[in-house]
């Protein structure tokens, strides 16, 4: 396999995923993730050792969202936003933690 073929940018870019409702169809809302495995991250988790809870590193890797509204008003991404969101959604969180784990997600063949 030539590896030239892979491209492994989004691991350190990010990788949006759509956010599903609970019964399971997609809404507007897209949140950007990295990679568990990109350098970012590695140095988020040493610097956060003995916070690692899904919401933790799932807010640590989010970096950033759209169409996210409450009461019809934009929330604006921050690390702190984020955290509250997937602790007050774990619908979301589960959804994000999930594709977080998926490490094909992150790479995309040119």
């Amino acid at each position: 396999m030539d590896l030239s073929t892979i491209d492994n940018h989004p691991m350190e870019k990010g990788v949006s995923l759509i956010i599903k409702d609970t019964e399971g169809n997609d809404t507007d809302i897209k949140i950007t993730v990295i990679s568990m495995k990109s350098n970012k991250a590695q140095k988020a988790f040493l610097a956060n050792r003995n916070e690692d809870t899904d919401i933790k590193i799932a807010s640590l890797l989010t970096i950033g969202w759209e169409n996210i509204l409450m009461n019809g008003k934009e929330i604006k991404f921050t690390k702190d936003e984020a955290v509250k969101l997937y602790d007050n959604y774990p619908l979301i969180c589960n959804q994000v933690s999930d594709f977080i784990l998926n490490e094909q997600n992150f790479l995309k063949k040119n």
